[in-house]
């Protein structure tokens, strides 16, 4: 069973009850980000997968179209990640975008981070694919 947690201008995130993944699918209105609401949006959905204790994440985000400063990946390192990490999060499924800066932007948020021990992340073209690596293996 699904359950729509929240939908704003720039994402609707959903509860997969049935396998405990939250699922995020960003917006074309990315684009009109700030760092101010990039900050303000994460920290949103940090917290509702905090509330949730979900074992994974699947991110839809062939529609992102914000470019990731080095401050905000900084950000997540110290901010998002241990959130997340503190919320039971094992697995990150990422469906990128295609845009190539956009796309580096995002996957360089978890290169450089230090949470990266705690839960496994992988980018994938294919929406099947990243559902199946998700499921694969159980975290429980």
């Amino acid at each position: 069973m699904k359950v729509r947690l929240v939908e704003t201008p720039y994402f609707i995130a959903v509860l997969n009850k049935k396998l405990c993944i939250v699922e995020i699918y960003w917006k074309e209105e990315t684009k009109g980000f700030t760092d101010e609401v990039y900050k303000e949006s994460f920290f949103q959905l940090a917290e509702l997968i905090t509330q949730h204790e979900v074992g994974a994440i699947y991110v839809l985000a062939t529609f992102f179209e914000f470019i990731i400063g080095v401050d905000l990946q900084e950000w997540h390192d110290q901010v998002i990640f241990p959130m997340l990490v503190k919320g039971g999060v094992k697995k990150i499924a990422i469906v990128n975008c295609s845009e190539f800066v956009t796309k580096l932007s995002i996957e360089q948020i978890f290169e450089t981070s230090d949470s990266q021990q705690s839960f496994s992340t992988n980018f994938f073209n294919n929406e099947i694919q990243a559902r199946i690596w998700l499921i694969d293996k159980q975290w429980v």
